[in-house]
């Protein structure tokens, strides 16, 4: 007989798909696993808040968490890596206007090597971005099609 204590495997949920209205008036549509302590989002789904945020990606545990794009209400959009329910990792935000900032982000803040492009003319800036800012930017030339 030995004396290690026995390991036992834990299996992955399993995953239903399903639709959903909360109590606040909230809606999801994808896939969740049910449990011991309720129904959680979990897998791919899209979840639409009556306050006008709109998320389709990944969840874990009913966290956002994964690949997906975020609709905020004031307009914008970000796509890309989320963790624990914040921007984290390689992304795009779009606001707007059309102006957007392609690259790292960390806890929703850009944050490392990037490309910032104005909505109104396209011009773009390559640089390092951080949350109070931007350094050493550098303006990448654009050629309109009539310059062509």
């Amino acid at each position: 007989m030995s004396d290690e204590p026995e390991v036992t495997a834990q299996s992955e949920p399993t995953l239903l798909t399903g639709s959903f209205v909360f109590p606040n008036g909230d809606t999801y549509r994808g896939q969740y696993c049910s449990g011991e302590t309720g129904i959680k989002r979990h897998g791919k789904g899209k979840w639409v808040s009556k306050s006008g945020y709109e998320y389709d990606g990944e969840w874990d545990e009913d966290v956002i968490q994964g690949s997906g794009t975020m609709n905020l209400p004031d307009g914008s959009k970000y796509s890309g890596i989320f963790e624990s329910g914040k921007y984290q990792g390689k992304g795009t935000l779009t606001w707007k206007d059309g102006s957007c900032y392609s690259g790292p982000f960390i806890q929703n803040k850009p944050s490392g090597d990037g490309i910032f492009t104005d909505g109104q003319n396209k011009q773009k800036w390559v640089g390092k971005f951080g949350p109070r800012g931007a350094l050493q930017l550098r303006h990448l030339l654009q050629i309109s099609p009539s310059d062509e």
